[in-house]
């Protein structure tokens, strides 16, 4: 596809409503077979007027700011643009995405950060209706999800920080996955390297976060696949974290045990040992099917084992995982799926919407499964009607590009049973510090109006050294970045 744009600042909002409607497009000089889309913006008297046109149709659109008055001249530039090309979209592709052309991933904290400036709710409701478009259901959603997020925020402080820890490893590559996950016999062999230079990290980076002042307030291990370690691997990690992090009272640590397959009696021993209550048993659907359809080597009895083992050795909180939209999956079976997992009735259930990356291996086939969306839409809403009917509320929602219907992912919980660190991690509230390879830190300002992020190695073999290619940061880069941030976004300050 050629995008023309007359303002070059905005193309990659641009780029990103034009996925919106026809899926994962690719961006060139040369025509591809869509139809070129030309795109103008014009400065007026109290706002920006556009013009969008594409395959014989134009449509103009003039954003007149007098009401929001508040909002920043680049938030203008985007609505302007975004309604033109919307209707651009509704007639050309018989589509109203849901979520208008609020692009953003995190919808909730559009409303947040908006509240913090004063904003009233009413005027909020009537910016994101009329300026960006979005349905009344997902404006009370966000909102729902805001409020039982601001509970968490409220107590937030800037002497907390919460970690990742990541593993990167997986028995067997879902067709769907695009994470950093290595699956190889040869890949697995660098496992116990691994483990040693993660504990190594753990230990360094925890003397950094005592250094600076500050506590662990969650701990999140995820992958990958962390149940694919050893009960001994399993416990090296987790004694470095509880032998070296300086952990708030009451921290959160939730290990995503993950695929059935890899979950045994050993592995939960040591958890309880190490007085972790929150895990996460992660079936994706719970049709023999589907899952041999998008590669994920395990069966719906063996999560329901894996399930049973959770629920025997006492844990507090069990998270289940499902996604929306998955090849050769229909309403009927994501409602029995999502219907099963209610009647076990975890304290938290978590809904994706199948995203499709460059690094899965479904890529291929993704602008058919991006442009089939009625299954994703209906499968989607049953699972809120059902979820609440059952006594689950929203506590968090992201959204992805390339996400199949432009749909989004919520995390629901049982009153009390929230994830802190989802919520502090997906709203930017404070800094997270990763941990491993693929991991992200995030460094967040104490205004929160800075955020760094600092990429550590992407692939095992690049973490260990033992790849040819130089890493971005090496381990004494991050240690460095991370006093610097601190220093100039903290300390000096006060």
């Amino acid at each position: 596809m050629i995008l023309n744009i007359n303002n070059e600042h905005l193309r990659h909002y641009a780029e990103s409503l034009c996925q919106m409607f026809l899926g994962p497009v690719r961006f060139a000089d040369d025509s591809d077979g869509f139809a070129d889309i030309d795109i103008s913006l014009t400065k007026t008297a109290n706002g920006y007027k556009c013009m969008a046109k594409s395959n014989g149709v134009c449509k103009t659109f003039e954003f007149d700011n007098s009401r929001f008055s508040f909002l920043k001249e680049s938030d203008v530039e985007k609505i302007a643009l975004g309604n033109a090309f919307y209707m651009l979209g509704a007639q050309l592709y018989h589509k109203s995405p849901p979520w208008g052309i609020l692009t953003g991933i995190r919808p909730a904290k559009f409303i947040l950060d908006h509240q913090s400036l004063g904003i009233s709710n009413d005027i909020l409701r009537l910016l994101l209706s009329e300026a960006y478009l979005v349905s009344k259901e997902n404006i009370e959603l966000a909102f729902q999800i805001a409020k039982t997020e601001s509970k968490y925020l409220s107590h937030s402080i800037d002497k907390t920080v919460s970690v990742y820890i990541s593993v990167p490893f997986c028995p067997t590559k879902c067709n769907y996955c695009s994470f950093v996950s290595c699956a190889t016999k040869k890949l697995s062999s660098l496992i116990v390297p691994y483990v040693d230079k993660l504990c190594g990290d753990i230990k360094s980076r925890a003397a950094l976060i005592k250094k600076l002042g500050l506590r662990v307030r969650s701990v999140y291990i995820g992958g990958g696949t962390p149940s694919i370690l050893s009960p001994s691997q399993t416990d090296s990690v987790l004694t470095a974290i509880f032998d070296s992090m300086p952990l708030c009272e009451n921290c959160e640590i939730t290990f995503e045990a993950g695929r059935p397959d890899t979950i045994t009696d050993q592995i939960f021993d040591v958890l309880k040992k190490h007085r972790i209550d929150r895990v996460s048993v992660n079936p994706q659907t719970l049709s023999d099917d589907v899952l041999k359809a998008v590669g994920r080597n395990h069966t719906a009895a063996q999560f329901y084992d894996a399930y049973a083992c959770a629920k025997k050795h006492g844990f507090a909180i069990i998270n289940t995982d499902i996604i929306a939209g998955l090849p050769s999956d229909t309403v009927s079976s994501f409602k029995s799926t999502l219907d099963s997992i209610i009647a076990l009735y975890p304290q938290n259930i978590t809904v994706h919407s199948l995203s499709i990356k460059n690094a899965a291996k479904f890529r291929a086939d993704a602008k058919k499964l991006i442009s089939d969306t009625a299954t994703a839409n209906e499968c989607v809403a049953f699972s809120k009607d059902a979820l609440i009917k059952n006594g689950y509320l929203p506590y968090y929602i992201y959204r992805q590009k390339n996400t199949i219907g432009n749909l989004e992912n919520i995390g629901y919980a049982r009153i009390g049973c929230e994830s802190a660190y989802n919520i502090l991690m997906m709203e930017e509230i404070h800094t997270v510090i990763g941990i491993g390879a693929g991991s992200v830190t995030k460094l967040v300002s104490s205004d929160r109006k800075k955020i760094v992020r600092i990429f550590a190695p992407k692939y095992p073999y690049e973490y260990l050294g033992i790849s040819s290619k130089k890493p971005l940061y090496s381990d004494m880069d991050i240690d460095k970045e991370i006093s610097d941030f601190y220093c100039e976004n903290y300390f000096a300050a006060k």
